[in-house]
């Protein structure tokens, strides 16, 4: 009887690229409060051209690519729909484009993997389809940065995964001496705390989605125990001295290194990070804005003439937030040197090395260094050199609270000195007046009077 009220309906939507395979899509068809709906979604798994679909007999032609599995694919589908919706029927519940996308994906799964039960998943399955989902809210909820590096924090997984000999373990045979050793293969293979921290919060973002999807029954990521990060920045900047001596260096028979220079030393007197400071970029400030595709509002920094001077502002490739640096004439002197903010070098080459052989030669002893090092010299400059207050730094800076000022510098002792008088005759040290009470009664009433000496 239920088989008669739903059916589906399947067919092969071409390509728009000529040459290129179309979609296997299914159409379900069933009754709802009296009215008959319909939902489609289209197969993944199975990709093929429209002339080997017969689509009066509904199914593949004989001989076409994969024409068992594209059988079997249809029929389980077919029948998974028709239990799930029983199912919600004896339940009171509504058939949904949920449970149509659970039938795909299981049926899909036994296809692909015989024998193997449906909760069968590995760590990097479960991983490429938790990407699946994030691809759905890239420009809403995360940007397609951040999209891209949990994309790459999986090859770092699956790199260490194939060197413990987990790749082929289910997901749900996972516990938590398993995660701490990928935490602790990443550590011995000498990478960075800091780096290690993010891959592992992908990692439990991944043991989350399997949890909900129900390919494990408990997320092992929480039993463990977390590595210590030290928030203690690594003192990477350059002091006003360095910078002078950055500046003046004669690099007028390398273009390139002069350009980096320049863009460093720029950067270095406004704090912009290097995605801030290439969309300052007019020619390809509106693609970088596309491409980022970011659920927050990016605006390239210009120039803003004010009563107290000019001054840059925009908001902040990665967050967002607005930045408002006063022009310093460090920061004039590059600009006019390249004739306008738009007219800077842009498009260079970031690496560290170059970077460090521009130090060398230079003076500026260094062992590592990066473009954001540029970022780094700004915080230190306007916390412990223009000993600014944190609210005004903020502002500058374009954080959100002072406590983003912590990976970037620290206080000196020069700076807590000069915060605390060591003259204490300069305090007001008198002693307070000595305060006498007396009751005093007058008609019978006592009145209470305080006198200072």
């Amino acid at each position: 009887m239920i088989q008669n009220k739903i059916q589906s309906y399947f067919y092969v939507r071409p390509s728009s690229i000529e040459g290129k395979r179309g979609t296997l899509y299914v159409r379900v068809k069933f009754p709802l409060n009296g009215k008959c709906q319909a939902m489609t979604s289209s197969i993944r798994a199975i990709e093929m051209y429209a002339e080997e679909f017969d689509m009066k007999a509904k199914e593949p032609k004989p001989g076409s690519r994969h024409y068992h599995d594209v059988k079997k694919l249809i029929q389980g589908v077919s029948d998974g729909v028709v239990r799930v919706f029983e199912d919600r029927m004896i339940t009171r519940k509504a058939f949904t484009m949920d449970d149509l996308k659970s039938v795909i994906e299981e049926v899909s799964f036994q296809i692909n993997n015989p024998g193997l039960p449906y909760n069968f998943r590995t760590l990097p399955d479960v991983f490429q389809s938790f990407m699946v989902e994030q691809s759905k809210v890239v420009g809403s909820l995360i940007s397609k940065g951040t999209y891209d590096l949990r994309g790459r924090n999986l090859k770092t997984v699956q790199k260490v995964l194939e060197k413990l000999d987990y790749s082929a373990m289910p997901i749900s045979y996972y516990e938590t001496d398993h995660i701490e050793q990928i935490q602790l293969c990443m550590l011995e293979e000498g990478k960075k705390k800091s780096f290690v921290g993010r891959v592992m919060q992908v990692v439990n973002m991944t043991l989350k989605y399997a949890v909900a999807k129900k390919y494990a029954a408990k997320n092992p990521y929480e039993d463990l125990k977390k590595i210590r990060i030290d928030k203690t920045p690594n003192p990477i900047w350059l002091e006003p001295h360095e910078l002078e001596a950055w500046w003046e260096l004669d690099l007028t028979d390398n273009p390139v290194a002069e350009k980096i220079r320049d863009a460093f030393y720029f950067c270095s007197f406004t704090g912009l990070a290097i995605g801030d400071y290439e969309l300052l970029n007019p020619k390809t400030q509106q693609k970088q804005i596309e491409d980022a595709r970011s659920p927050r509002f990016i605006e390239p920094g210009e120039i803003v003439e004010t009563r107290a001077g000019r001054m840059l502002m925009g908001r902040r490739k990665k967050t967002g937030t607005q930045y408002r640096v006063p022009l310093r004439a460090e920061v004039e002197e590059v600009i006019e040197k390249y004739g306008g903010l738009g007219m800077l070098p842009f498009n260079l080459p970031t690496s560290g090395k170059l970077l460090e052989l521009i130090a060398k030669a230079a003076g500026v002893k260094k062992k590592k260094m990066s473009f954001h090092m540029a970022r780094k010299t700004f915080a230190n400059y306007l916390i412990n050199v223009a000993r600014i207050k944190p609210y005004y730094a903020i502002e500058i800076m374009g954080w959100k609270k002072i406590e983003e000022a912590a990976p970037y510098t620290r206080v000196s002792d020069e700076t807590l000195a000069s915060q605390l008088p060591q003259d204490t005759s300069a305090c007001n040290t008198q002693a307070p007046p000595q305060v006498r009470t007396e009751a005093v009664e007058r008609h019978g009433v006592f009145t209470i009077h305080r006198t200072g000496s």
